[in-house]
């Protein structure tokens, strides 16, 4: 079976991607620094997390932590710092990067934000992670 991610670092040159990462991210740093798409800090977080930038994996999901909310529309994150909506992508976003979190470091804090984050649609995946 082929290795997708060691085909890339072969056609790249590297499987260093945290400056790839920084430059792309460079012209939205303050979109992403500002509560302005608790999503898109989601995905720069995944991106970091793939990178082994651990600290910037952190700091961007810091920022999405402040959208959780559990009592609008049920629980879940919300989709900006207007926090007047919510969608499913952002708050299975915030599963997500908080399931990588806790399997890369062992830290129940991020099991707890999981368990804290479901919502109706996400319980049946949390439980599936027990």
């Amino acid at each position: 079976m082929i290795d997708l991610s060691e085909v890339v670092d072969q056609l790249a040159g590297t499987s260093d991607y945290a400056s790839v990462i920084n430059t792309a991210f460079d012209s939205q740093r303050y979109h992403l620094d500002n509560e302005e798409s608790f999503d898109d800090v989601q995905w720069v977080s995944i991106a970091y997390g793939r990178a082994d930038d651990g600290a910037n994996q952190v700091k961007y999901y810091d920022i999405a932590s402040t959208g959780l909310d559990s009592t609008y529309c049920g629980g879940g994150v919300f989709w900006s710092g207007g926090r007047d909506y919510k969608n499913a992508i952002t708050s299975e976003l915030y599963m997500t990067t908080s399931g990588y979190l806790w399997d890369k470091t062992g830290d129940s804090k991020y099991l707890t934000a999981l368990q804290d984050s479901t919502f109706s649609g996400g319980l049946l995946l949390v439980m599936s992670l027990m």
